[in-house]
């Protein structure tokens, strides 16, 4: 019969008796060799059946034998033998019915569960400790080589930012200033006009002196040469052709525009100079051109720096001057003190020399001069005192006279002398201050002057002044 299971045809002997079973039971009985050999032989198995594994076949193939195929026979004579046999097995059974049979237990044993140990983790193997490192012999220090530094690169040039442009602005332009200034003599030739008296001309107007021109300007007496050319400004005066005198007090604003600008180096006394657009002559007193000193009798070429030069300015001057009448002088070139004149100082080098004071709590030395008559001289609006001075080294230089009228001393300082020049210093007598500290009072036509004295120093300071050529005049101009 045909396996249920497989489409191979599979057969079993039992007890020499063909049967079917399914693919489970023919494969256990085929698995028997001897059973297989049976089969085999007897045609009822093929060697090549599936459930057979090949190693089974390579086993047993040689010793079967191969049958030979005989016809069939008829069923037939078997059937009826099976249906008898079936007959009498039923008959027997139904004869001796079978007593009901307890069914046997068999006392199974409990199976025992073997334990489930839990694995445990395997440990780790514990791996040597290495050995220490020989210590490698140890080496002097040396500094590292520093790396080369990059180059630096210079930042990028950024375009300048370019200034908002402003709207344009409409300039306004400012009239020049008016300069005032008064010609007392002569006239002025300003753009094509004469003028005369009192004059107002604007800054920086070039004017020519028609004839010689006395003119008032800046609190100076400034005397123009015929056909000289310049302009005015503020305090100032260039001159650009010709030349001019000027004489003004010490302490005059006035700048004169020169080749370089020059002005007065005195703020006490008086400033005389004559003056051509190249050069100048310092008559009285003294000048300074930037920071160099331009001393009193000396005629000096102007540019970068001043250079004194043979005089050639000043001769013509002389009838332009101020008139001058000296009322009284004294040069001490005989080394004794004019009659009725004492004098309490030191004789030297025909001049006098000051002397050291006792017991004076303001100074230190000074040069003194008494009239026996107690009347040196007495003011009047004219009246001035001239002298000269020599001072090595700065030192403040007071001239100090005595007013009988007043009953009080009248007195001026000369804070910062010229140093190592003789210098001229005249001043009105009019014009002195009173001494401070003093009773406010005033110089006036009539009052008298008994004696006067130079004075320098401090107590514990020592200083020392030449003084020389005294006068005592009137000067009208």
């Amino acid at each position: 019969m045909t396996c249920a299971r497989r489409d191979t045809m599979l057969m079993a002997l039992h007890c020499g008796e063909p049967a079917t079973a399914d693919c489970d039971e023919c494969a256990r009985a085929l698995a028997d060799e001897s059973m297989f050999v049976r089969a085999v032989e007897s045609g009822l198995a093929g060697i090549r059946a599936p459930r057979i594994s090949s190693l089974v076949r390579a086993k047993i193939a040689p010793r079967v034998r191969r049958p030979v195929r005989r016809p069939a026979t008829s069923a037939a004579p078997f059937a009826i033998a099976a249906a008898a046999l079936l007959a009498s097995v039923a008959l027997v059974i139904a004869l001796f019915p079978k007593k009901p049979t307890e069914p046997v237990v068999r006392a199974v044993p409990p199976r025992q569960l073997e334990p489930t140990v839990p694995e445990l983790p395997k440990p780790e193997p514990v791996k040597p400790e290495p050995k220490p490192p020989e210590p490698e012999p140890v080496r002097p220090h040396e500094p590292e080589p520093k790396p080369p530094e990059p180059p630096v690169k210079p930042p990028p040039e950024q375009p300048e930012p370019r200034p908002p442009e402003k709207p344009p602005q409409k300039t306004i332009e400012q009239p020049a200033a008016e300069i005032a200034a008064v010609v007392r003599s002569g006239a002025l030739s300003v753009a094509g006009r004469k003028m005369t008296g009192s004059i107002s001309i604007p800054a920086g107007t070039e004017f020519r002196a028609d004839g010689r021109v006395r003119l008032e300007f800046a609190n100076a007496a400034i005397t123009l040469d015929a056909g000289s050319k310049g302009s005015l400004d503020v305090n100032a005066i260039a001159l650009t052709d010709g030349e001019m005198l000027v004489d003004a007090p010490g302490s005059t604003p006035l700048e004169l525009r020169l080749a370089t600008p020059v002005r007065s180096a005195s703020p006490v006394g008086r400033f005389v100079a004559f003056a051509r657009p190249d050069a100048i002559f310092v008559d009285e007193g003294a000048a300074r051109s930037g920071t160099m000193v331009l001393a009193e009798g000396r005629q000096y070429r102007l540019g970068a720096e001043p250079v004194a030069v043979k005089r050639t300015l000043g001769e013509k001057w002389k009838s332009s001057m101020a008139r001058e009448t000296v009322l009284w002088s004294c040069d001490f070139d005989s080394g004794k003190a004019p009659k009725g004149v004492s004098i309490d100082a030191l004789f030297a080098q025909k001049a006098v020399k000051t002397t050291k004071i006792e017991a004076n709590p303001f100074y230190y030395a000074h040069v003194r001069l008494l009239s026996d008559d107690r009347k040196l001289f007495v003011a009047k609006p004219a009246t001035h005192i001239r002298f000269r001075y020599f001072v090595k080294k700065a030192t403040a230089l007071t001239v100090q006279t005595q007013n009988l009228s007043k009953d009080e001393n009248f007195e001026v300082t000369i804070a910062e002398p010229i140093v190592g020049e003789w210098t001229t210093v005249t001043l009105r007598v009019m014009d002195l201050p009173v001494n401070p500290g003093g009773k406010k009072a005033v110089v006036e036509a009539g009052d008298v002057f008994p004696w006067m004295r130079w004075l320098v120093g401090a107590p514990g300071k020592e200083a020392e002044a030449i003084i020389d050529d005294l006068q005592v005049l009137e000067i009208t101009r």
